[in-house]
């Protein structure tokens, strides 16, 4: 199905992080624990920091966490529309302030979490001489491959990418061609095993790949800050371990996972 004229893979959006660590934890759990369970409802490009993390604190507090996965714009709606999420992360303000002005999550709560930066990469079995960020240049180089992106219209990751191709005046003639992820890890995977030759990915996603390499890093002034928040969700206001957790994730301890995920901690 395409959108706004423009190439879409139809992939599912919603990830739930539940692994076999989750699982170990619950069976010894005792039944009325397990059932304070703490839904995090976290932006894609941040799967891997955030497995990593609240495995950590369900070991610390013998706890349940249960991380959901998708575009920050797609978890916005489903929290909008009633999904049992406790915490919100998302890849971007502009997700969390729909959030906000919903009365989806708590303004005293929310609060910058993590930073990042937008790239463009490639698979490490490409050899690239050089990518300019020159209209010419460009087109000629990503002109002759796919491209991934994620979705403009929900996914911080296309929202960014956009912005950066139309700072280079390249939008119109790559927007087309661009193939739109549902969100940042789609894109990533699309990259990761070929099937596009160029991605607009974050720094993040290409410090944890052992398949990808960073072809150019894009200046600041390309797009708008990547600015991860967080905060408590109406539902999480009145759950004391989803309190815990928030408090935890903004701690030093968890910002040393973050960092290891090539995420920038203030």
């Amino acid at each position: 199905m395409a959108l706004d004229g423009y190439a879409t893979i139809k992939m599912p959006l919603v990830l739930v992080g539940l692994g076999l660590t989750f699982c170990l934890w619950l069976s010894s759990i005792p039944s009325a624990r397990a059932q304070e369970s703490v839904y995090i409802f976290a932006a894609a490009s941040t799967i891997g920091a955030v497995n990593e993390a609240t495995s950590i604190f369900i070991k610390q507090k013998k706890v349940m966490v249960v991380p959901v996965f998708a575009s920050s714009g797609a978890l916005a709606r489903q929290l909008f529309a009633g999904a049992p999420g406790h915490l919100f992360l998302s890849a971007n303000k502009k997700w969390m302030a729909w959030a906000q002005s919903q009365g989806t999550i708590i303004k005293e709560t929310r609060r910058v979490l993590l930073r990042n930066r937008l790239v463009v990469a490639m698979h490490k079995g490409r050899n690239l001489n050089s990518l300019e960020f020159k209209k010419d240049n460009f087109i000629s180089i990503v002109g002759n491959g796919r491209l991934a992106i994620g979705d403009p219209s929900h996914a911080p990751i296309g929202i960014y990418a956009r912005a950066a191709l139309r700072w280079m005046g390249v939008w119109k003639q790559l927007g087309p061609q661009a193939l739109r992820l549902a969100d940042a890890a789609q894109a990533r995977s699309l990259v990761e095993y070929g099937e596009a030759t160029f991605g607009i990915l974050y720094e993040s996603d290409v410090v944890t790949s052992s398949r990808l390499k960073v072809a150019k890093l894009f200046p600041a002034i390309a797009h708008m800050p990547i600015t991860y928040e967080i905060a408590l969700t109406r539902a999480g206001a009145g759950h004391p371990l989803a309190l815990k957790l928030l408090n935890w994730l903004t701690g030093t301890e968890a910002a040393l996972v973050f960092a290891k995920h090539g995420f920038r901690v203030d």
